[in-house]
């Protein structure tokens, strides 16, 4: 019964380190974008670092 044990237990933890890594692969490849997209739009990204002063004027920071 151990070894049945074992085996289940490789197999989960293979199993979910494959939907992990899936999981990364697919948040990385909007982070890629992203950041593809501020490095080439000068405007954009102006625009996008100047609109946290007021939240963080807000919260006091």
């Amino acid at each position: 019964m151990e070894r049945a044990s074992g085996v289940h237990k490789r197999r989960v933890s293979l199993l979910s380190f494959a939907v992990t890594l899936a999981i990364a692969v697919a948040i990385n490849a909007d982070t890629r974008q992203v950041a593809r997209t501020f490095r080439q739009d000068d405007t954009l990204r102006v625009a996008f670092a100047g609109s946290e002063a007021p939240v963080m004027r807000e919260k006091g920071f």
